[in-house]
């Protein structure tokens, strides 16, 4: 059983790790130091700003993910001692862990901001082998797919995520446990293809691949570039780009490697708005977050209902696409802390 991850092996893990690993000890340990005073500068930010001691919750939410980040790696150091390398059960242990790490960080948000979370469609997340695409709006949405289906279903995921979380030492070990891909986004060379490819054909009957079609989080700033590139480059999806006003347009690369490798899988859509408020500090410390709704909406498209051939499948992208911002545009609700057009300039 092939469980390798399939980011090249010139980007030198253990050199990187030297340095992430202790640097997250060295942090976590100041935390611990200086978390009591921190909190009480904390509690009096809160009184006097009255917006639900948001300084509190976000050195609390810091305190979390530190936590998480060591009690993984030691799960992970353990897990790694205990189990034979390359076997089921070895990507079991693993599956396993990612899960609880994603689905207990995603919980303990939840409760420092009093998130609630509502999903329709969750029928759509079960079934036969399948490539989930996201909307991605927030650091915080990269957790949903692990939280809605190997927490909730312990389906077995496949992510295609960008370089640069690599510094996340946790995602870093146990994501390079695990068959994931860590994309260079600058690269659009044969060898990323072919480990697009090859992490799709290689999928196994239970598991589930991930990739967030847009390539990157939404702002509407990234939205104006890429319209005005798509006005130079005299793009005939031009139009149709330009509709979308909350998502970004899809990319059809990744999508049609996914397709080549995995031609058996079916294509689940997860829609999604409510993380608005957890895009920047900036809305962090407004208070935006507070008590906000996450609400998600998935379907699914069984394979033998997908289009074959590159133009084909880019129309009915742009189709699903299109269906998912008219959701978003529908259920979204801009926090009333800060001014709803100001935030979506900075989104």
């Amino acid at each position: 059983m092939s469980t390798a991850n399939t980011t090249k092996r010139s980007d030198r893990p253990i050199r990187r790790r030297i340095k992430t690993v202790p640097a997250l000890l060295l942090t976590t340990l100041l935390y611990l130091g200086l978390s009591p005073a921190l909190a009480l500068v904390a509690l009096l930010l809160g009184a006097m700003r009255r917006r639900g001691f948001v300084a509190l919750r976000l050195l609390l939410a810091l305190g979390l993910y530190l936590a998480m980040q060591v009690i993984g790696l030691l799960r992970a150091f353990i897990t790694g001692l205990r189990t034979p390398r390359g076997s089921a059960e070895w990507r079991d242990r693993h599956v396993a862990l990612q899960a609880w790490w994603g689905g207990t960080l995603f919980a303990g948000l939840q409760k420092i901001f009093n998130l609630r979370l509502d999903v329709q469609g969750a029928d759509a997340l079960q079934g036969p082998a399948a490539m989930f695409l996201p909307r991605h709006v927030s650091l915080i949405d990269s957790l949903l797919p692990t939280v809605l289906i190997s927490h909730q279903h312990g389906t077995p995921l496949r992510f295609v995520l960008k370089k640069e979380l690599l510094f996340d030492p946790c995602l870093d070990i146990v994501g390079n446990r695990l068959a994931n891909h860590f994309v260079d986004r600058k690269s659009a060379g044969e060898t990323e293809r072919a480990a697009l490819r090859t992490l799709a054909s290689e999928m196994k009957a239970d598991e589930g691949l991930v990739l967030f079609p847009e390539g990157t989080r939404f702002r509407p700033s990234k939205r104006d570039r890429i319209l005005e590139k798509l006005r130079v480059q005299k793009d005939p999806n031009l139009a149709r780009a330009a509709a979308l006003r909350y998502t970004l347009p899809p990319k059809l690369g990744g999508v049609s490697l996914f397709r080549e490798g995995a031609p058996q899988a079916d294509m689940v859509f997860i829609a999604h708005s409510g993380l608005e408020g957890l895009t920047s500090f900036r809305h962090l410390w407004s208070g935006a977050a507070l008590g906000q709704t996450i609400s998600a909406r998935c379907w699914r498209v069984s394979s033998q209902d997908l289009p074959s051939g590159k133009a084909a499948l880019l129309d009915f992208l742009y189709q699903e696409w299109g269906k998912m911002d008219d959701w978003v545009g529908e259920t979204i609700s801009l926090p009333k802390r800060v001014p709803s057009d100001a935030l979506l300039r900075t989104i």
